[in-house]
This record gives structure tokens, sequence and C-alpha cells, in this order.
């Protein structure tokens, strides 16, 4: 009992001192924040990973007097880790989910094959395990480059500071906006283009069969030719890869921190194989429409916040007015709204996301409005005038495969006859029947007068 009391008693001795120490000459106890130079306030109670996470380009300071003092605390960011990004994990799942998609259909492909006693049970067991290595090789392989890329971007991004800092993250998010523009633009193409993809992909599918049997059957020890399929699923993963390092790279570009991608890009990954799984096991036919538009819109809607954050770089380097300090700004600077008390882009957890994915601000200002304005006007623009001309594209391309598909036939069929000297026989035969049956005088009658 008297321990208990000895503890307890120490506790609270502990805790009056810290109280104590930690409070100014007036008695109140001072709070660790925020202090945001632009807006010239300090923002309390939050600690420092709360701040780095929340204001990011500000310090953490230590408020007392009730505001009356603000002193400089410990570097910004020092400890700050944001162990989960929704952007990273967006992206990555997008990514995935596409590679699942182009293995589903090359696996569907080979057991329509097996099934239509063009291959064999060992062909396609050997097939369709390189096409799983393959692809996951390759896509992993991409992953490991990017993520060592990302590790030099990030340390690029530690060299730059002030003007250069912002000007650093202008240019990234510019780049970013651009690729993610262009990739949903193409991506939704597909839509209305998808005849041309399938006719090509399947042909490639096709030749790497016809490639594969053959080096099986003349016991060929070509590496390409023997492994076609790995190859294929290979470079089908790579490119995917690639792509995920250009989105990542937009995504370090705002959020400065290495350690909230592992658990995204493993999340990631398995969602994407089961949501896969779940949706090929639950329907024969693929449509695959509802995942290309809203991946389309989605990168647009990414795109937009990406371009308008970038108009929030200029505007911090003075490019469209002064800036700061908050009261000498020009009327383009100006905030349009202020929604900080119900959707604060810096403390509203759901608005931090909706901000780091479409670049929402709570203080807009009419060069922000502006700019996310032009962007969908220029890429809705875009968008149309270029799918009208990938169909009428696909239109020529279709009349042009039909053609070649009747003169392939045509030739298939001459070819066959001449292989099969008995067909050919007979088709004389009749040829020669009919040619007696004409010379016949017999077979004319006199004229009636």
């Amino acid at each position: 009992m008297g321990f208990r009391v000895a503890v307890v008693a120490s506790f609270l001795v502990f805790t009056a001192a810290a109280a104590v120490e930690a409070s100014n000459s007036t008695g109140v106890t001072c709070a660790w924040g925020c202090y945001d130079g632009e807006d010239e306030v300090c923002h309390h109670g939050l600690n420092q990973q709360q701040c780095a996470e929340i204001y990011g380009h500000v310090n953490w300071a230590q408020k007392c007097n009730c505001g009356v003092g603000v002193y400089a605390g410990d570097p910004k960011g020092e400890s700050a880790n944001i162990y989960f990004s929704v952007p990273a994990f967006i992206v990555l799942f997008r990514e995935s989910l596409e590679v699942v998609i182009v293995l589903a259909i090359i696996v569907q492909f080979l057991g329509k094959s097996r099934d239509d006693g063009l291959i064999d049970e060992a062909q396609f067991v050997k097939w369709r395990r390189e096409v799983y290595v393959g692809a996951c090789l390759g896509f992993l392989v991409c992953l490991c480059v990017g993520i060592g890329f990302l590790v030099l971007a990030s340390m690029a991004f530690d060299l730059f500071e002030g003007d250069s800092e912002k000007i650093f993250q202008f240019v990234m998010m510019v780049l970013t906006c651009a690729v993610l523009s262009f990739l949903a633009i193409n991506f939704y193409k597909m839509i209305h283009t998808k005849q041309g993809h399938e006719r090509k992909f399947r042909k490639r599918v096709q030749e790497t069969i016809d490639a594969g049997k053959e080096a099986l059957m003349n016991g060929e020890s070509s590496l390409g030719r023997k492994h076609a399929f790995f190859f294929f699923a290979f470079s089908t993963g790579l490119r995917e890869g690639m792509e995920s390092i250009v989105f990542l790279v937009g995504v370090v570009s705002d959020l400065k921190d290495l350690s909230s991608l592992p658990l995204p890009i493993i999340s990631a990954l398995v969602l994407s194989r089961l949501v896969g799984c779940c949706f090929f096991q639950g329907t024969k036919k693929m449509r695959v429409d509802w995942f290309m538009r809203g991946s389309s819109l989605l990168l647009l809607f990414v795109a937009a916040g990406f371009f308008s954050s970038s108009m929030h770089q200029l505007q911090e380097l003075d490019v469209f007015g002064a800036w700061s300090p908050r009261r000498s700004r020009s009327w383009q600077n100006q905030q349009i709204w202020d929604a900080t008390q119900c959707c604060n882009d810096k403390t509203n957890r759901f608005f931090v996301l909706m901000r780091a994915l479409f670049g929402w601000q709570d203080q807009v200002t009419p060069v922000e409005v502006f700019a996310y304005m032009a962007y969908w006007v220029i890429a809705l623009t875009s968008g149309f005038f270029l799918v009208r001309k990938a169909k009428k594209e696909l239109a020529g391309k279709l009349e042009e495969w039909r053609r070649q598909d009747e003169l392939e036939a045509q030739e298939k069929v001459e070819r066959k006859d001449a292989e099969d000297p008995d067909l050919v026989k007979v088709k004389d035969a009749e040829d020669l029947d009919v040619v007696n049956d004409a010379e016949d005088p017999s077979n004319y009658r006199r004229p009636e007068h």
C-alpha cells in the first residue's frame, strides 16, 4: 500500500513540475503549434508530426502568453511520417488492375486455344506459368527501379530552397499534369477503338503461340522463342510499371516523404489481384468499359488539381502580383471564399485527402479557379477531337482488315486445294464431265420449224 502511494505521489509531483516548467510568467501553459508566415498566425494544439503532415511548409513553434510571443521550435518535418499515401494507392491500384486485366485476357485466350485443340494441356500449363511469372517480375523490377528513382528525386528536392523550391514544384506539377492528361485521353480512346486494340492484341498472342509451338516442335534453343510468353508478359508488366513511376513522381512532388509509399504499394498489389479474380471469375464476358471511363475521369480530376496547384506556386513567386503579406494582395490573389470552418484543407482529414487528390483549396483565389476551369476546357476539347480522329482512323483500318481477311481466306482455300490431290482430281473430273456434256451432240436438239 505504501509503495502504491509513493508511486502516485511521485507521478503527481512530476506532472506538477512539468506543468510549471511549461508555463510562462502569467501561469498559462505554452501550446506547441504551427506558425504560418503567409497568414501570420499560429495554429496551436498540434504536435510536430501533425504540423509537418498538415502544413508542411511552415515551422513548428511554441506559442505562449496567449499568442504574444512566438518562439521557433525544431526544424520542420524532422519526425514527420505519413504512413499511407492515398494518391499513391489510387495510382498503383489502377496500374496493377490494368496488368491483371491484360493477364486475364492472355490466360483466357490460352484456355480457348486449349479447348479448341490448338494446344495441349502441358503447353497450356507451361505458358500460363510463364505469363504470371513474367508479368509479376516485370512489374516488380520496374517498381524497384522506380523507388530508387524516387529516392533520388526526393534527395534532389531537398537541395532546393526558397524560390527555387517553388519553381521546382511548379515544373514537377505541370509535367505530372501533362502526363496524366495524355494517359487519361489515350485510355478513354481505347473505349472507342477497342476493336482495333483487341485485333492487334489477339494477333500478337496468336503469333506468340505459334512461335512457342514452333520452338517446341523444332527443338529450338532460342530463348526468345522458347519462352515467348514470359517475355510478352514481362514487357507488359514493365510498361505498366513505367507508368506507375511517372505517376509516383507527381505524388512525391507533393508529399516529399517516401515513408508513405510501402503500404500503398503492398495494399494496391494485393487488392488489385483480389478485385481482378472476383471480377473475371464472376463473369464470362469481359466488359471493362466502366473501368476505362472511371480511370480516365479520375486521372483528369487529379491532373486538374495538379494544374491548379502549379498556379499556386506561381502566386507565391509573385508572378500574378504581390502575395505576402495577405493585406497587400491584388484582386486576382484575394480569396473568393473562406471554407476553413467546415472544409479546412489542413486540419479536416477528408479535405486534406481532397486537396492531395483533386487540388481542393479552402481559400481559393481567382487565379486558381480560372486555371482549373481553363484546364477542363482544354482537356475536354482536346479529348473530343482526338477521339473523333481515332474513330475515323479505326473505320478505315476495319475496312482494310476486312479486305485483308477475305484475301487471306481465299488464299487459304486455294492453298488447301493445292495440297489435297484427291480433291483436285475430283474437281478436274467434274470439270471434264461438264465439258463432255457440252460436246455430246445428243445434248443438243434440232431446232423446230
